[in-house]
């Protein structure tokens, strides 16, 4: 079986989830007997001024990069020479699979391209979040910062000042290129329910976890809390979403109200200049104003946060808006790290309260400070219950379940059953 693994942007140049998982589902593929697996990622400059073959042929699984782009609204490939970049790619590797991560720069267009180059390949699609669905970038919040439950091009419309007719046309192209996808796979329920509300069969969406090559660690001694107060992190992109802002103001309430209660945390991450200057300038006020145990260590590596992790008490997630399955929680999971999250969308299915972790109110950083109070006075952090997420094997595995039932659906569409 030939597998083309698709992933929006390289992982090399931009780090992310969803890249990671791509990345680590081509890896796993690979050690299947009877699989030949190419990954392909979008980039916007020509591949041949980024990177020399020998890079792209490092790995156990085949690497191309094709130059491919979208807007950001219809997710429609900016350049129509794009069509001959992907049809190239096609006919190259003649995949039985197709399996697509994502449809933002890899264009919503594609599904349709390869149902008709090539009609009796399967296509699989992973939704690693909901910017089809909304138009505040896919974060689901309306204008003013409050969740929203349910989209509708009514509501969207209004949220964005577009008009009526405008968002029901979004809508209305976006599905009709997913349409050729024979089955979606969604990491979280969480996401399943809210693609569901959007329109999708629920017969062709599965929920499967994103694939993850975790380090894991077997044990946790159960009296790993120090004394002198928790060793927290925050490892994430500083956005407006992300709640790092959320999580300053928690330890400035600290700082008055149990200030023995945190002995270090570090801030992992960076990015705030991309957004507004507000939001900027607040978060570097923070860096600047923060206590000496707070340490703002900028991006981290892979190889390095493992032991990152066996330094830390607990991980923070204080994200306000709803994720989807957040790739961190998996990585503090797998290492036996609890995890304090708000009490929202796929973190709150991911970390049972109690049990896997402990949930805060989202947006609140008063609830945030009562929390980490409430796990300095307890004697222990250990949390015998806690989730291992399951190793790639088993997940890669769940995927083949998925290509073996697209490739019948292919088929029976084909006429060839």
């Amino acid at each position: 079986m030939k597998v083309l693994v698709v992933s929006h942007e390289w992982e090399a140049l931009t780090p992310g989830g969803a890249q990671r998982s791509a990345g680590a589902l081509a890896n796993g593929l690979s050690a299947m007997q009877g699989l030949e697996v190419t990954l392909a990622s979008t980039v916007r400059e020509s591949p041949s001024e980024l990177i020399g073959d020998a890079t792209l042929h490092a790995r156990p699984y085949r690497e191309v990069l094709v130059q491919s782009e979208t807007d950001f609204e219809f997710f429609s490939w900016i350049d129509p020479a794009y069509i001959e970049h992907w049809t190239d790619v096609l006919r190259d590797t003649a995949p039985d699979v197709v399996h697509l991560h994502h449809y933002y720069h890899v264009g919503v267009e594609l599904p349709l391209l390869i149902r008709r180059l090539l009609p009796n390949t399967a296509i699989v699609m992973t939704l690693h979040e909901y910017l089809a669905i909304c138009l505040q970038s896919g974060q689901m919040l309306d204008s003013q910062g409050h969740l929203c439950g349910r989209s509708s091009p009514e509501a969207c419309a209004a949220c964005v000042s577009w008009p009526i007719g405008q968002t029901y046309a979004r809508a209305d192209y976006i599905r009709a290129g997913l349409s050729a996808v024979d089955f979606f796979v969604t990491p979280s329920e969480f996401a399943r329910d809210r693609y569901l509300g959007w329109g999708l069969d629920p017969d062709r969406v599965r929920v499967i976890p994103n694939v993850l090559d975790l380090a894991p660690r077997l044990t946790r001694s159960a009296d790993s809390r120090p004394s002198d107060g928790l060793r927290l992190a925050f490892i994430g992109q500083h956005t407006p979403y992300k709640g790092v802002d959320v999580l300053m103001e928690a330890i400035q309430i600290l700082q008055t109200r149990a200030p023995a209660a945190v002995a270090s945390l570090s801030v992992f991450g960076g990015g705030s200049e991309r957004f507004s200057e507000d939001f900027h300038q607040r978060i570097s006020d923070f860096q600047s104003q923060a206590p000496d145990f707070v340490t703002f260590r900028g991006s981290y590596t892979q190889e390095g946060l493992a032991e990152i992790l066996d330094e830390s008490d607990a991980i923070v997630v204080p994200s306000i808006w709803w994720e989807n399955s957040p790739v961190v929680i998996e990585e503090a999971l797998a290492r036996r790290v609890p995890v304090i999250c708000s009490d929202i969308g796929g973190m709150a299915e991911k970390v049972r309260d109690g049990v896997d972790g402990w949930h805060f109110q989202a947006g609140n950083p008063a609830a945030l400070a009562e929390v980490i109070v409430g796990l300095f006075r307890r004697e222990s952090l250990d949390l015998p219950g806690m989730r291992r997420p399951l190793d790639m094997a088993d997940v890669v595995g769940q995927h083949m379940m998925v290509y073996h039932e697209a490739l019948t659906k292919a088929s029976i569409r084909s006429g060839l059953l």
